[in-house]
């Protein structure tokens, strides 16, 4: 074996699509994937017994497997769709929707003194029936915006069985990186007004998370889960940060509930973002509906060692993420 080293372009990933009838989809090879971390947690039970100090048993309760993918945002398909989506053909969806599909992943390790091919794959790992659970996205204005999926299982095997193909037979060219001008602000919707950020703020950083909470279920006979749950009510968070120009603009006073008829308490707020790909297709839209609340601002910077003031303003909703990709 010439390679002693394992680095960016010796590795390759697939991932297939699976529904929620355990129908399996055709792989998908991810555009634009910058990294992927593999852990495995074995997650002993440690037994011990009266009259002896010693550890009785240690049992292998529940093992699980956590890999996390970072892939730019560059007009191909995103992760959400492909590893949610259920069929590798998914160009929208939400939480409620796609719950219950999972995904295959596998990884190709090739040698590191040719190029990456599916001939000369030397290892491989496959994960069968992961289950997305953690997402988010950033959107900055230096650097390329970004998605990171957190995936869930319980089946991680290597082997040097390394049929299949994980990396593109040919050199490829990002359709089109999402950088700050390929945020189309003309067809997002944010949340203004009163208990929102300021209309026409200048922004700087918008980024959306959430966690699904998956839950193991567990039924007798069996050793592993019977399926993750999703644990609702699923919180959606985003931080939408921009240049201070006059200041927050949110008073003590539009918070506070008034039996007599003064300010009323913070509104509902329509949240939905827009990316653009290349040419009139391959954007991205994210619609986080009509209920998003804020929930904190912070108002920070401007000091004496130089710098603007920045204002950052988190909301959050529940249960409602859209997707779709064009």
């Amino acid at each position: 074996m010439s390679s002693k080293r394992i680095f960016y372009a010796t590795q390759g990933v697939t991932l297939t699509p699976v529904n929620e009838n355990n129908t399996v989809s055709t792989a998908v090879i991810p555009g634009g994937l910058q990294s992927i971390g593999v852990s495995t947690n074995f997650n002993l039970e440690k037994v011990f017994q009266l009259g002896q100090l010693e550890l009785y048993d240690s049992v292998e309760n529940n093992q699980e497997v956590e890999i996390t993918l970072n892939k730019v945002f560059d007009g191909t398909k995103p992760l959400f769709l492909i590893t949610m989506g259920g069929t590798a053909s998914a160009t929208s969806g939400d939480l409620l929707s796609l719950q219950n599909n999972k995904v295959n992943l596998d990884l190709y390790i090739h040698d590191e003194t040719s190029r990456g091919t599916a001939g000369n794959a030397i290892s491989r790992l496959q994960c069968t029936g992961l289950y997305a659970s953690n997402f988010s996205y950033t959107f900055p204005t230096d650097g390329n915006a970004t998605e990171e999926v957190t995936l869930l299982g319980t089946n991680k095997t290597w082997s040097t069985n390394t049929s299949g193909g994980s990396v593109f037979s040919s050199p490829q060219t990002a359709k089109g990186l999402a950088r700050r001008w390929k945020f189309d602000s003309r067809a997002c919707v944010f949340p203004t007004g009163n208990g929102g950020i300021p209309t026409g703020s200048p922004l700087t950083n918008v980024t959306v998370s959430f966690d699904l909470g998956r839950e193991a279920v567990y039924t007798l006979g069996t050793y592993e889960p019977y399926m993750r749950t999703v644990g609702f009510p699923v919180e959606i968070s985003t931080e939408i940060t921009s240049i201070g120009i006059e200041g927050d603009f949110l008073n003590v006073n539009d918070v506070i509930y008034s039996c007599t008829g003064g300010a009323g308490g913070l509104q509902n707020k329509p949240i939905k973002f827009v990316i653009c790909g290349s040419g009139a297709g391959n954007g991205v839209t994210i619609d986080l509906g009509d209920k998003n609340k804020l929930q904190s601002v912070n108002y920070s910077g401007g000091d004496t060692g130089g710098g603007n003031v920045e204002i950052s303003y988190s909301f959050i909703t529940d249960n409602v993420f859209h997707m779709i990709a064009s």
